[in-house]
């Protein structure tokens, strides 16, 4: 799945970068890229999280 936004999200310090209501499966792995910016003039930096899941949630993340 790839999902871009037309508008950007504000999310609050120290709160969790949202999943756009993906519904993640068990057994799979997923890649999720983001870019982040304080503010419209700021330069974006761009990271990216790898993971699997088992049925208990989070197996592995590799940033």
């Amino acid at each position: 799945m790839l999902k871009l936004l037309r508008e950007p999200l504000k999310v609050a310090v120290g709160a969790c970068l949202p999943t756009l209501n993906y519904d993640f499966k068990p057994t799979h792995t997923y890649t999720a890229y983001f870019a982040v910016a304080k503010n419209e003039t700021e330069r974006a930096r761009y990271f990216s999280a790898e993971f699997s899941l088992d049925e208990n949630g989070i197996q592995q993340l590799n940033q």
